[in-house]
């Protein structure tokens, strides 16, 4: 299952990605993941139980940034990021070994291509910048991004059908290194159970 945390909406949704060659992949939209989830705020449990489950997290951040409502602080695209990594790591940190991908979207927007070009390092290499977050919303370990993509899931089909293969070729790159390590493990145990047992006669 995929982690698809995006943060317009209050209600997660399942979804099914269909590929041509009838493969499909399973995601749950988990937009409840706000600012205080892993204290159970907005719907921080009943969401974040989910993403134990999924094989991938797939993190979408608008570029314009997010504001939960009047009484909250706005957060540009990088600090609802780094939020999202931080509520992660105080739900449970061995989330943050899964893979991990991140989607800034609404690149059609006025000035989106200025903002991200400003921001899009800074997304890539999240651990050169979180020491300038205050202690309380910096996470001690950051997510390892194996891509980062712009798109406008609105207006741009091209990119979401990118987006949408890439989904796949890096799930399927991560159930091979699995898949790798589990035949290596079974080949040590099968040497080691095989191996000579106390003394050998020359």
């Amino acid at each position: 299952m995929l982690l698809f945390a995006a943060v317009t909406t209050l209600r997660p949704n399942i979804g099914v990605l269909e590929y041509s060659d009838h493969r499909q992949i399973t995601m749950a939209d988990l937009p409840g993941l706000i600012e205080g989830a892993h204290m159970n705020i907005g719907m921080g449990h009943s969401f974040l139980k989910h993403v134990e489950r999924t094989k991938l997290l797939l993190l979408v951040a608008d570029i314009q940034g997010f504001q939960l409502g009047p009484q909250y602080p706005y957060r540009s695209c990088l600090d609802t990021v780094v939020l999202l990594n931080k509520e992660l790591e105080l739900y449970r940190d061995d989330l943050l070994d899964k893979p991990a991908m991140l989607v800034v979207n609404k690149m059609d927007v006025a000035e989106a291509q200025f903002k991200y070009d400003e921001v899009k390092d800074k997304l890539r290499y999240l651990a050169d910048v979180v020491g300038d977050y205050p202690e309380e919303l910096r996470p001690e370990r950051v997510l390892d991004f194996t891509e980062v993509m712009a798109i406008s899931a609105d207006t741009d089909p091209i990119g979401v059908e990118k987006l949408k293969h890439r989904i796949r070729e890096v799930l399927d790159f991560h159930a091979a290194l699995k898949q790798k390590d589990v035949e290596t493990s079974v080949i040590a145990t099968l040497r080691a159970q095989m191996a000579p047992k106390g003394p050998q006669m020359l």
